[in-house]
């Protein structure tokens, strides 16, 4: 995945040493930007941790969403099966009336 900067598609780790030179530039102090490159690091970690465990719930979901949509057809067609038997009965009810 990459970003684009000036219409290109650039990874984020170019994407970030383009941004720590340019802090380092604009600012001549390189412990500041030591800080804010590390903090910058940290932050993509922490994202790169929510993605995995975004990735593994939407996982899990897609699973039990899979397994629901089998459950509702195995039903639907159950159901259909009843209302064929009970058409059946009602048939045989009909029948039985009239020979009464």
């Amino acid at each position: 995945m990459g970003i684009v900067y000036n219409f290109k598609v650039i990874s984020l780790n170019v994407y970030i040493a383009y941004v720590y030179e340019q802090i380092c530039i604009h600012n001549s102090c390189e412990k500041n930007c030591n800080c804010v490159f590390n903090f910058v690091f940290q932050t993509i970690a922490g994202l790169k941790s929510d993605k995995s465990s975004l990735d593994s719930a939407l996982y899990e979901q897609q699973q039990v969403s899979a397994n629901l949509e089998t459950r509702k057809e195995q039903l639907e067609g159950e159901n259909q099966d009843l209302i064929l038997k009970k058409e059946a009965l009602q048939s045989k009810c009909v029948t039985y009336q009239l020979l009464l």
